[in-house]
C-alpha cells in the first residue's frame, strides 16, 4: 500500500547501518572482543589507529568491525575533543554533549536521540567495562567533520564552523491496536533573521502534518485489512524522522526519513531532503547547487554512470539522465544524487547514492 505525497512516490528508512559506515584502516589487530551484552552481536577488532585532532597526532585504542567501521573510547570524547560525557550504569543511558546539541543513547540500541530527533544509528557496546561508540557517525552528528589519509593512515577530525541556529525536534504520534504513527519534524531556533526562521518551519512543519495525516489514513485502511485477516497480521507501522547532512555556509541541507510497513515480506523506505539558503529561506535548486553551471546535469550524468560501474550495480533499466530537478542533498564539499527503491536497482541494493564534488562544477 504505497501513498503519493505531493505527486512524488515515496516509502521510508529504518535501516541505519549501511549508511553509518566508519573510517577504514588496515592496521595490525591486537585482539578480538565481543560485546558484554546478548542484545549486540558486534564483534570489535582492537587496535590502535593514528588521529590528527588540534594540530596533534594521536595514538588512540579503537575497535574495528567487520565492515572497517570504527569504534571510540567514551572517554576519548571528553579528555580529547572536550565534549561533556555521562553514563548512567542503572538505565545504560549514554550521553554526549556539546556545539549546540545533545546526543543521547542506550548501550546495544540502534535508537538515538539528538536534541529530541529519534535517529537511527550503530549502537554503542560495552566491552570489560568500557563504552565504546562508532566514530563516524557520532560526531559528524556532534558537528565534526571526518576525513581519512589513506596513505598515512591517519583520521582527521576537524570541528565545523556552522550556522547560528539549533534544531529541535518536534513529534506527532498516534496508534491503535493495529500499530502506529510517529513523525518527527525539525524547527529552526535561534537563528538571527526570524522571517526565514519562520518560513522554513512553516514548509517544515506543513509537510509533517502531510506525512502524518498520510500516516493516520494508512492506520484506518490497515484496521480493515486486519479485520479481514484475522489476528496474525503483524501490525503495521509510519515512521518518519529527519537527519542533518549540512549545516555551514548559511546553507542548511537536512532530510525526512520515511518508512512504511503495510504487510507483505518487508517495509518500504525512501528519503525526502530539502535544502534552503538561509539568507532567503528558499529552497536552492540542483543547478543553484551545482555553481550554476549549464552543463550540471552532463557532469551529475558522467558522475552517475561511473559510480554505476565501480559499485557494480545490476540495473533494472538502463541509466541515461537525471532529470533537471532530480533530488538531492549536500554533505560536505559535495552534491549527492540518488535515486528511490526499485528506480534502477533491485530491493537489496537500497537507494544508489552518487557524490559529486563542487569543484566538478567550478572547474567546467
Amino acid at each position: 500500500m504505497i501513498r503519493t505525497v505531493k505527486n512524488r512516490k515515496w516509502l521510508a528508512i529504518p535501516i541505519a547501518a549501511s549508511l553509518l559506515m566508519g573510517t577504514a584502516a588496515v592496521l595490525p589487530v591486537s585482539g578480538t572482543v565481543y560485546a558484554e551484552s546478548a542484545a549486540s552481536q558486534t564483534v570489535l577488532k582492537m587496535r590502535t589507529v593514528q588521529m590528527k585532532w588540534d594540530g596533534k597526532l594521536l595514538s588512540v585504542p579503537a575497535g574495528m568491525t567487520a565492515d572497517n567501521e570504527t569504534f571510540v573510547a567514551l572517554s576519548f570524547l571528553s579528555k580529547q575533543l572536550g565534549l561533556r560525557t555521562s553514563w548512567d550504569a542503572k538505565t545504560r543511558i549514554i550521553s554526549v554533549s556539546g556545539k549546540n546539541r545533545t546526543m543521547k543513547m542506550k548501550a546495544d540500541d540502534y535508537y538515538f536521540w539528538l536534541n529530541g530527533n529519534r535517529i537511527y544509528g550503530t549502537p554503542p557496546v560495552v566491552l570489560k567495562g568500557t563504552t565504546y561508540l562508532p566514530l563516524r557517525f557520532l560526531l559528524e552528528q556532534m558537528g565534526f567533520a571526518i576525513g581519512y589519509d589513506a596513505k598515512a593512515k591517519v583520521i582527521s577530525i576537524q570541528p565545523i564552523i556552522e550556522n547560528d541556529l539549533k534544531l529541535v525536534g518536534k513529534l506527532l504520534e498516534d496508534a491503535s491496536e493495529f500499530g502506529e504513527v510517529t513523525v518527527q519534524y525539525p524547527q529552526l531556533e535561534g537563528f538571527a533573521d526570524k522571517a526565514v526562521q519562520d518560513k522554513i518551519n512553516e514548509v517544515l512543519k506543513a509537510e509533517a502534518e502531510e506525512y502524518f495525516q498520510s500516516g493516520q489514513e494508512l492506520m484506518v485502511d490497515y484496521e480493515g485489512y486486519a479485520a479481514e485477516m484475522g489476528d496474525e497480521i503483524p501490525p503495521m507501522a509510519f515512521d518518519v524522522s529527519y537527519s542533518v547532512t549540512y549545516n555551514e555556509k548559511n546553507r542548511l541541507s537536512l532530510q525526512y526519513n520515511i518508512y512504511e510497513y503495510s504487510g507483505g515480506a518487508h517495509g518500504m523506505y525512501d528519503y525526502q531532503p530539502h535544502n534552503f539558503n538561509l539568507e532567503t529561506g528558499e529552497e536552492i535548486t540542483l543547478k543553484e547547487a551545482a555553481l550554476g553551471n549549464e552543463n550540471y546535469i552532463g557532469i551529475i550524468n558522467e558522475a552517475v554512470k561511473k559510480g554505476i560501474k565501480e559499485q557494480d550495480l545490476y540495473l533494472l533499466s538502463p541509466f541515461e539522465t537525471i532529470a533537471p530537478d532530480q533530488r538531492f542533498f549536500i554533505r560536505g564539499d559535495s552534491i549527492v544524487v540518488f535515486f528511490g527503491l526499485y528506480e534502477y536497482t533491485p530491493y537489496a541494493a537500497g537507494m544508489p547514492e552518487f557524490s559529486i564534488p563542487f569543484s566538478r562544477f567550478a572547474a567546467q
